[in-house]
């Protein structure tokens, strides 16, 4: 067994291999929004209660990431968790010929016959080349010297544009949405077809052929015949059939329900079914998204895949296994589990904090980790922020149908031009020139009032919420029963509104002293006077949040580690109730 495939089991002990089949594509981020997040809280949890050890099935170029990644875990590397890095089979092959070839001692290689002809010219050759070049390229250097001018008047119009095309290169599946917004407003529906082709290059993490191209020719005759389910792009189908060969594990985890090359991985194994947002919340999304071929279309498609494939599923929330797994695709209730996360806490990340209070040494520490973070990322409007000064409240959440923010941001208008509070917020979501968010605050003018800090790691995240006044959680739907800012803010010092919703209300059912931190998620009206009272009170709150932060953080994250083992095993969780439709 390779190096990367060993595992070093604890002294003593007998713990069971668990696969973590992550669907990525060669050369996409290992972290995906929340799904890294959920899997570092299990790895560190099974650490603690010792119920398994979690092997990630990731590509070869996402493995660095994944190793990367899950070093800054409280876990270690080789007894509590492993990357299992898979290949398809022509690289795995390509890579054993290249090791076996005897080793050639020159000082300088001969060039390759593959290489173009360009590639295998002399040094000299090529630098006469590259003078030639540059003399030929003189006219352009004057032309631009002329339009210089010009180039000022235009770049604060150009700006922005290259600002959404440098963050469609970081994110793309981010970049792709920004582009079919885009399309979709061209006159007389010109961008629609180009639109679609982008929606579904980033559905299947593969280029979208023109139809009855040649290169569509040769994909679809390398694809698995469709009649037994939605397509599973070759790559993909390769790399699940190597881990299924290649990784010795007891069972597997599917992260999520639409990764349906986990029908090719051996039983037993079970699939995480943390939503169905967009059907829950269809009116967010243009018709386009739901017809055959669009986004959402194959998605629901890949979903009803892996589900007849009759695996256990976990839930987090009761409401999700009523109303989406089993009301929506049709899950019998014998085969859901409701397993709830444990909350989450962001204490450790700052070690300056002695208490969950917030005296003003440490969010001035804090503050300072926030500048410095922002000059990295040159954030120019943040470098000398005053965080540890501004009152500001903050909104951890991606942009989506469901977050509500623009609710939040209504409110913080009404408190600054009518109420004359000094108060700005802070979001997590990215704002994007042209979009509905960034249209929105220019129309109210709040720019400079409503910040948006994407991408936070998770020690910026903490003193993010460390800082605030107070966080606001504005989502009607959540996947879990408990919005995770509530845990990750109070742990920090910071207390924390929520909007109503079926997370919440299963959350109140278990500690009803929550209900005065909850507000209507359709009235701003409210959330305005709420944000006012707590803000008056906010030692009060905190206090009482504290308390129920430590009564329901008699669940931790090694339970829910063993309750996903157990399911896996085709056993009923240990520390969950079990889910009825009664």
């Amino acid at each position: 067994m390779s190096d990367e495939m060993r595992v070093i089991p604890a002294p003593g002990t007998s713990r069971p291999k668990i696969g973590v089949w992550l669907e990525r594509t060669e050369g996409s981020s290992f972290a995906v929004e929340g799904m890294s997040r959920l899997l570092g809280f299990l790895i560190e949890g099974a650490a603690r209660s010792r119920c398994c050890i979690f092997c990630v099935a990731v590509p070869p170029s996402s493995a660095e990431q994944a190793r990367s990644f899950l070093r800054g875990l409280q876990a270690r590397e080789g007894v509590d968790w492993l990357v299992n890095a898979t290949a398809p089979e022509a690289v795995m092959q390509s890579a054993a010929i290249s090791s076996s070839a005897p080793a050639v001692e020159e000082s300088l290689p001969a060039a390759s016959p593959d290489l173009p002809k360009w590639a295998r010219l002399s040094p000299r050759t090529m630098g006469n080349s590259i003078l030639v070049l540059g003399i030929m390229s003189m006219p352009l250097v004057i032309i631009r010297a002329m339009l210089r001018p010009m180039w000022r008047l235009l770049w604060p119009h150009l700006r922005p544009r290259l600002e959404v095309i440098r963050e469609a290169y970081r994110h793309p599946a981010t970049g792709v949405s920004f582009a079919v917004g885009w399309l979709d407003r061209l006159p007389l529906g010109l961008g629609r077809r180009l639109g679609r082709l982008l929606q579904a290059w980033i559905a299947t993490g593969e280029p979208a052929d023109e139809p009855g191209s040649l290169a569509a020719g040769a994909r679809e005759a390398a694809r698995p015949d469709e009649s037994e389910g939605p397509i599973i792009p070759p790559s993909i189908a390769d790399l699940a059939r190597k881990a299924a060969t290649s990784m010795p594990v007891d069972g597997w985890l599917v992260l999520m329900p639409y990764f349906n090359a986990a029908t090719l991985l051996p039983k037993p194994k079970a699939v995480l079914f943390p939503d169905a947002i967009p059907v829950e919340f269809a009116a967010g999304w243009t018709n386009d998204y739901f017809v055959n071929g669009g986004f959402w279309a194959e998605w629901q498609a890949r979903i009803r895949h892996l589900l007849a494939d009759g695996d256990p599923v976990i839930t987090f929330s009761e409401h999700v296994a009523r109303r989406h797994a089993s009301g929506i695709f049709g899950v019998a209730p014998e085969r859901c589990h409701v397993v709830p996360h444990a909350p989450p806490r962001l204490a450790h990340l700052l070690p300056f904090l002695a208490s969950a209070e917030a005296p003003s040494p440490t969010r001035t520490l804090a503050a300072e980790m926030l500048r410095q973070y922002a000059a990295d990322r040159e954030w120019t409007y943040l470098r000398e922020f005053p965080f540890e000064e501004v009152t500001y409240l903050v909104v951890s959440t991606q942009d989506r149908p469901n977050k509500n923010l623009q609710v939040v941001i209504e409110a913080v208008r009404i408190l600054l031009r009518r109420d004359l509070l000094d108060v700005k917020l802070i979001v997590t979501a990215g704002i994007h020139p042209g979009l509905p968010l960034d249209a929105l605050l220019g129309e109210h003018g709040l720019r400079h009032d409503v910040i948006s800090m994407p991408f936070l790691p998770d020690d910026i995240h903490a003193a993010l919420f460390h800082c605030a006044a107070l966080a606001v959680h504005p989502s009607v739907f959540e996947g879990g029963r408990a919005p995770f800012p509530f845990s990750e803010a109070v742990s920090v010092g910071t207390p924390c509104i929520m909007a109503n919703g079926p997370h919440v209300q299963e959350l109140i059912s278990e500690v009803p002293e929550l209900r005065d931190a909850v507000f209507n998620p359709y009235d701003p009206e409210e959330l305005a006077q709420l944000i006012r009272s707590v803000l008056q009170e906010r030692a009060s709150l905190l206090e009482r949040q504290t308390s129920i932060l430590q009564v329901i953080s008699e669940r931790n994250w090694g339970q829910v580690a063993a309750d996903y083992v157990a399911v896996i095993m085709g056993k009923p969780p240990q520390t969950s109730p079990p889910f009825s439709l009664a």
